[in-house]
């Protein structure tokens, strides 16, 4: 046999035809997204790292599966020779994928720029508290007509338990601890 009926052109034929349908359904479902831009290339590197790690975790699994049974390859009705099941074809390039993801991450010091961002976000957050509770104090101290030396010695020891008491609450909240 040769040209359109030869069994590998069938089988690229109906490849292409499974690839223009998965292709038309993914169109589909994303017609209507609502795309507002990249603001953090690195945390889309990073969702679709993890992305690719999962799917390549899942398909391992599945060529495990198949492995036990020896069920990996088969032989193909019309072409008479053995064939690699797609499973294994997919793990490995998604396999590749998260690994290419992965090192792009690595290259880009992503982690550690990550823990800078959360540090300067805790000292954010931290200065912002200490403000707040500043402006509770004085409005507190104000209101209840306390000498001079009571509001000196209130304020020193204010000024002594904010530093201790709001980081210690914030670990706490970051580390997900009940709080008592």
């Amino acid at each position: 046999m040769h040209g359109g009926s030869a069994p590998a052109v069938r089988a690229a034929a109906a490849r292409r035809l499974a690839t223009a349908e998965v292709e038309a359904e993914l169109e589909n479902l994303i017609a209507f997204e609502s795309f507002q831009g990249i603001t953090d290339p690195l945390q889309v590197m990073a969702e679709l790292a993890e992305r690719a790690l999962a799917t390549e975790r899942a398909l391992a699994a599945r060529v495990n599966f198949l492995a036990q049974d020896d069920r990996l390859r088969y032989k193909a009705a019309g072409a008479g020779t053995e064939q690699l099941r797609a499973e294994v074809a997919l793990w490995e390039r998604w396999h590749k994928q998260a690994a290419h993801l992965a090192d792009r991450l690595a290259s880009h010091n992503f982690e550690e720029r990550r823990v800078r961002v959360s540090e300067e976000q805790g000292r954010q957050m931290a200065a912002v508290l200490r403000v707040i509770l500043e402006r509770m104090l004085a409005g507190v101290i104000a209101a209840d007509g306390l000498s001079v030396e009571a509001q000196d010695a209130i304020r020193g020891r204010w000024g002594e338990l904010v530093p201790v008491v709001v980081p210690q609450e914030l670990r706490r909240l970051s580390s997900g601890e009940a709080r008592p």
